[in-house]
């Protein structure tokens, strides 16, 4: 899936301190921080993760450092109305699946607050432009995790249904929130600390045999919180793959 971004960029001003001796001559001293980006687990912040589809770096103050890809498999075709679960994250280490999530960092120390949203640009299709007519991609369960709760973003708890050329709110910090680092993810593992809903359960083939990850050799699971709804009167075109475009976008609030 392609994914866009729409980010705001600042200037970082350091100041060096005088440090000043216990002699007649001064000295100077300087220490500079950086910030260096890293995706971590959205149940768990303090362990680092990589996703099989990590976003390119960037140094903004303000920045997204991960948004989703998403996968929902290998269907069959049919004749009746039919709802399909994203496949869950999934991590080569011991981490265990999870729902998939942003992740947004907000170094500006101004605490002005910043707004998350998201836009599909078009149909599903294939690579011929053959549409999935009807079909509509939905998020649902959105929670939020970061290390300061008094300062989290809200987030829309009623579901997010996509229509094309839409642009949806996901969430939003208003002033004096949502600054640090903050996980905003849609469902949840039976394992989350927050109470969430558990929406991840292990993917099933038509004889209710465990799908195996292709890569992990694990059990692929599957997270009800995003869906794909498919017309049955829709004609499906066997053996192509249909994608989409989702922008994902974070601002400034005014």
């Amino acid at each position: 899936m392609k994914k866009f971004f729409l980010l705001s960029s600042f200037l970082l001003l350091m100041m060096p301190q005088v440090v000043l001796a216990q002699s007649d001559t001064a000295g100077t001293g300087k220490i500079e921080f950086n910030d260096q980006q890293q995706v971590a687990d959205p149940e768990n912040p303090v362990n680092p993760i990589e996703p099989e589809d990590l976003i390119p770096p960037s140094s903004d103050l303000l920045r997204l450092d991960y948004v989703p890809s998403l996968n929902f498999s290998t269907q069959k075709s049919d004749a009746n109305d039919q709802k399909y679960a994203a496949n869950a994250m999934m991590f080569a280490d011991d981490t265990m699946p999870r729902a998939q999530f942003i992740q947004v960092t907000d170094r500006r120390g101004t605490k002005a607050g910043w707004n998350v949203s998201v836009r599909q640009e078009k149909q599903f299709a294939t690579a011929e432009n053959i549409e999935l007519d009807g079909a509509m991609l939905s998020f649902d369960y959105s929670w939020t995790n970061g290390s300061d709760k008094a300062k989290a973003p809200v987030v829309k708890k009623d579901i997010i249904e996509m229509k094309i050329g839409e642009t949806q709110e996901i969430a939003n910090a208003k002033k004096g929130t949502g600054d640090g680092t903050w996980f905003i993810s849609f469902g949840a593992s039976q394992n989350n600390s927050q109470g969430v809903k558990n929406t991840l359960e292990p993917r099933l083939d038509r004889d209710d045999q465990v799908i195996m990850h292709d890569t992990f050799n694990k059990p692929l699971f599957l997270n009800s919180a995003i869906q794909l709804a498919v017309p049955g009167r829709t004609e499906k075109v066997i053996g192509k793959p249909y994608k989409t475009e989702l922008t994902w976008i974070l601002s400034e609030l005014p």
